[in-house]
């Protein structure tokens, strides 16, 4: 929410759609690439009137969502923000170091994890830790990290077909 805050004073209005699985919705029964994407598609088709265009942001697995939203809806996105957006094509050796990264069994570890993500994590950081590794612990997250397969990755074909205006955003590791 604090991304878009003041994002209403330039557009008609601002959407949160939360994803299956993630910030408050409930726990889906399948998870997957594909059910992400769709489940992005019926929320927007369901807001939107009819020839309206939205401007889609996505973060991580939810930039994968708004990409498959993009290619199988071109006619209803005006422009993609993606915040290092996840399908890119990962060789087996590198979609193990995924699943090492997000299979959290201590607090330490979920410091190790948030230092990835945020160069200088701050202090309150640390109030979050255990709720983290209980997150990603989850069972239905851990299925969906060992479930992925070559076909969920975009292609640089798939990618080029992309309609709208793409603005990246992707973060370095240290």
């Amino acid at each position: 929410a604090d991304v878009l805050a003041g994002k209403a004073e330039v557009g008609r209005r601002v959407l949160l759609v939360d994803l299956p699985g993630h910030g408050r919705s409930s726990e889906p029964p399948a998870f997957d690439v594909t059910a992400l994407g769709v489940s992005l598609r019926e929320a927007l088709d369901a807001v939107l009137e009819p020839g309206e265009r939205a401007v889609v942001l996505g973060n991580s697995l939810g930039g994968a969502a708004a990409i498959r939203y993009a290619l199988s809806s071109p006619d209803r996105v005006g422009a993609l923000v993606l915040t290092s957006p996840a399908g890119a094509p990962l060789n087996d050796e590198e979609q193990a170091e995924i699943r090492a990264v997000f299979a959290l069994r201590s607090r330490e570890d979920a410091r190790r994890f948030l230092a990835r993500l945020v160069h200088a994590p701050p202090w309150y950081f640390r109030a979050i830790e255990a709720s983290l590794v209980d997150q990603l612990g989850r069972p239905f997250i851990q299925s969906f990290l060992h479930a992925v397969r070559p076909e969920d990755f975009f292609s640089p074909e798939e990618l080029a077909t992309l309609k709208p205006p793409v603005t990246l955003h992707v973060g370095m590791q240290r």
